[in-house]
């Protein structure tokens, strides 16, 4: 369905706007909105953050709608039906930031302004949805307060926003849908790679059955491998000659032209003294800030990359904010013979080989996504 051509049909003067206020129904009256704006509400039920979580599961069938980055889904068969909804909504959080989200269908909400559409036969709720993530700094821009932050709900609802027939409308979510639901898959496979990962390097990491297996102190067979000075996080830059690999979730935090933050040897383990977080490099890179301890293999007959991935299936207890090198490195790893090690290490290269390749085709589709949305968006 070519859309320009329906544009041209029904619409021949052009788009009409109306405010986000028109289009939505709220379940919420919001002071200082206008009459006009709020003629009705619609009910839904909220239970609080702590009970959506304690009735949390992976492969549940009931969504649950938190505020946050939170997904999860609950049993409808353990859950009491009062605190269930049915229906089809958008979501805004109540307090925090501009997290928008869509559901249809049975759910149960924390925090979140819900609403529908004011007049399903002419708004679609996914196209409003649609338009609210190609717009979201404009929401985010209404968020007030000094501490949490809360939405200015009659600011928000005055929002102008196209409507273009209900025909194109839904053809514009059909397009966007295709990137949406691609990506979900593409995540789905990615967790459940991830799993996988995870599953087989435990797995292979126990070495039952294996001849000449070894137990050492991490600290026997790695030495200080730091550079000469870290990057301290007020020099990082968006550009540079090395990457900045510090302790913190990021793969790279940054760049920097600062030579002597290069370690010296490759290849190295990097240890977040704080988070815990264990990385590898082959490459050239700079050690990034307090916190980020560099080391590389002190032995011919260890595999730098197996004491890696040893590393990474440690169970290390969190001491909070404190240094946690001084415990691990008297954490035990299994050291096999070195043609056992390079072949564990083959096996979950294959693994970490998969989830980055299906983690930047995620992000490419997103790109794509933000890319096509802002053009069937801008009337």
């Amino acid at each position: 369905m070519n859309i320009c051509k329906l544009l041209k049909e029904q619409y021949p003067n052009g788009i009409d706007c109306k405010m986000l206020g028109e289009v939505t129904t709220w379940d919420k009256k919001f002071n200082g909105t206008d009459k006009k704006l709020q003629p009705k509400t619609v009910k839904f039920k909220h239970v609080s953050a702590s009970k959506l979580k304690q009735i949390a599961h992976a492969d549940g069938d009931i969504r649950l709608l938190a505020t946050g980055s939170f997904e999860g889904y609950a049993h409808i068969d353990e859950v009491d039906e009062s605190i269930t909804n049915t229906g089809e909504v958008i979501s805004i959080p109540s307090g925090g930031s501009a997290d928008i989200k869509y559901h249809d269908g049975k759910f149960i909400d924390s925090g979140n302004l819900l609403a529908v559409s004011s007049d399903p036969t002419k708004y679609s709720l996914k196209y409003i949805w649609h338009w609210l993530l190609e717009n979201n700094l404009l929401i985010q821009e209404r968020f007030r307060g000094s501490a949490v932050q809360h939405p200015d709900m009659p600011s928000i609802l005055k929002l102008p926003i196209p409507i273009p027939p209900l025909p194109v409308q839904e053809e514009i979510v059909r397009i966007l849908d295709t990137f949406t639901e691609l990506t979900a898959e593409l995540t789905a496979e990615l967790t459940a790679r991830k799993k996988q990962y995870e599953f087989y390097r435990e797995d292979l990491l126990k070495l039952e059955g294996v001849d000449g297996v070894k137990y050492t102190p991490i600290g026997n067979v790695l030495k200080d491998g730091s550079a000469k000075k870290s990057v301290t996080k007020n020099e990082y830059k968006d550009k540079g000659k090395y990457p900045i690999i510090d302790q913190s979730q990021a793969d790279i935090a940054g760049f920097t032209d600062k030579a002597e933050a290069v370690p010296p040897t490759l290849p190295c383990i990097i240890f977040g003294d704080h988070t815990r977080i264990v990385k590898y490099a082959d490459t050239k890179f700079a050690q990034g800030s307090s916190g980020t301890r560099v080391f590389v293999v002190d032995s011919g007959h260890v595999d730098p990359k197996y004491v890696y991935y040893a590393m990474s299936n440690l169970k290390i207890e969190s001491r909070g904010y404190n240094r946690h090198w001084s415990v691990v490195k008297d954490m035990e790893i299994p050291l096999p013979p070195l043609p056992v090690q390079a072949e564990i290490v083959r096996i979950l290269d294959t693994f970490t080989e998969l989830i980055a390749e299906l983690t930047a085709e995620i992000e490419l589709r997103q790109k794509q996504y933000e890319f096509y949305r802002e053009k069937l968006l801008t009337f």
